[in-house]
């Protein structure tokens, strides 16, 4: 692990935009997924482009691990926060101060009774509500990591290594958080481990900082991982990566569903809840079913121009407020 303060492993943000860009254009064929069509995942097939059928050299991403008796996904875990082998678990991530996002997204995890939370970090940064979002993730989230943004406000990485607009916002959220908030955030890891996924803020070899953007990163991710399933956030863009009988990858509009394969390794980003920035402003999040195999990529709407406001009355930069409108 790198560490806190350096960034050996991670893209500038011309090297970040490339690779966004990438993922964004369109292919002739897009991959072989099962898709729950909706008006919304048109739009963005058309706009945001189906994402690129990119082929792997060299084979294998690593062997997966080998299974004996019933699916690991679905074995019984002796640890008492994994209470139930069979189970459905909303995924979320980047919440980023933005309370009214977070709402809705929760409010929709309600509707789908979905058993536990897990949250792969960064509470906190860019958004005008910080102490909100960290209660609500503090009474939610079975499993919660820590994300680079809040390790910034906690004062354990350096804020001369962030841009200008998130250096700003992690000194103003120094100033309003709470001892409460603080205190949770102080106790959480950059990563976890249950019994059939390994959970990163960024990436398993970098937990804290590198991007997942590209098919290199994916395979060096998968073959750090001890678990079939991996899951990372940071990248604010929900996209997928699987290596089973064939590789695909790629972005995750709105409706995608994934089956995951029994004897694949699969690698899931659910997007940002509270700042996303692959194309749709929606709050993104991931509904994995244990029970049935299958992860589906889901987006909620919000109240944009509530959070917008708040964020320009707090005199954080004006460009948090701007790229929410887009997703950008």
């Amino acid at each position: 692990m790198n560490e806190p303060g350096k960034r050996p492993g991670t893209p500038d943000k011309e090297r970040k935009n490339r690779d966004l860009d990438r993922l964004l254009r369109k292919p002739e064929d897009a991959p072989a997924l099962t898709i729950v069509v909706g008006p919304l995942q048109k739009r963005l097939f058309k706009e945001l482009a189906r994402v690129d059928r990119l082929q792997l050299e060299g084979g294998d991403l690593g062997a997966p691990q080998e299974q004996t008796g019933a699916n690991p996904r679905c074995n019984r875990s002796t640890d008492e926060r994994y209470p139930h082998p069979r189970m459905r678990i909303a995924v979320i991530s980047d919440v980023h101060g933005n309370i009214h996002a977070l709402d809705a997204v929760l409010e929709a995890i309600d509707a789908d009774e979905v058993d536990m939370i897990w949250c792969l970090g960064d509470v906190v940064g860019y958004g005008a509500r910080p102490n909100e979002c960290c209660a609500a993730v503090a009474a939610r989230a079975r499993i919660s990591l820590v994300g680079n943004h809040d390790l910034g406000v906690l004062g354990k990485i350096p804020l001369d290594v962030f841009a200008h607009e998130a250096a700003e916002s992690a000194r103003w959220t120094q100033t309003v958080l709470d001892d409460a908030s603080r205190s949770y955030l102080a106790a959480l890891s950059p990563n976890a481990e249950t019994d059939y996924a390994s959970l990163a803020h960024a990436s398993p070899r970098d937990p804290i900082w590198e991007y997942v953007l590209g098919i290199d990163q994916a395979r060096a991710a998968l073959d750090t991982a001890t678990r079939p399933l991996v899951l990372v956030g940071h990248s604010h863009a929900a996209l997928y990566f699987e290596n089973g009988a064939s590789a695909r990858w790629g972005l995750a509009p709105e409706g995608t569903v994934l089956g995951l394969e029994e004897g694949s390794r699969c690698l899931l980003n659910p997007g940002s809840v509270g700042q996303p920035r692959d194309g749709d402003p929606q709050a993104a999040w991931l509904l994995l079913d244990l029970d049935e195999a299958r992860a589906s990529f889901r987006r909620e709407s919000y109240d944009v121009a509530r959070t917008q406001a708040e964020i320009r009355d707090a005199g954080l930069p004006a460009e948090l407020a701007q790229r929410l409108t887009g997703g950008s």
